[in-house]
């Protein structure tokens, strides 16, 4: 529904960030989901996590290419001898990881109530 609803209507007021690498639809695609999510999260957990705001910026770009590389390593590198397929899915993972720890180094995007 934030997708569908609020993305259109909120995408003219974010138009000076830059779409290098996807950055600018990253950080529209977050907010429009979080402006539903996190008042219902609030209500639920008694917190308001404002980091994937920050996270979805460096992680949406790389889910693709980490479904691409983990898709071609499952479905080539075992039926070749070639076993480094892996090695870039593997790594895609990694960065995901390393965003997800980062997040949690910066206390006051998650507010307790």
């Amino acid at each position: 529904l934030g997708l569908i609803e609020i993305m259109p209507r909120i995408e003219s007021y974010f138009k000076k960030i830059p779409k290098i690498c996807g950055i600018q639809s990253s950080f529209i695609t977050s907010l429009s989901t979080s402006v539903l999510t996190i008042p219902y999260s609030a209500f639920v957990f008694h917190r308001m996590a404002f980091a994937g705001l920050i996270t979805n910026i460096f992680a949406l770009p790389l889910i693709s290419w980490t479904m691409l590389f983990g898709a071609c390593s499952v479905f080539i590198g075992p039926h070749m001898s070639v076993s480094f397929l892996h090695y870039p899915a593997i790594g895609c993972l990694e960065m995901l990881i390393r965003i997800g720890y980062a997040s949690q180094k910066l206390p006051w995007l998650d507010i307790h109530f």
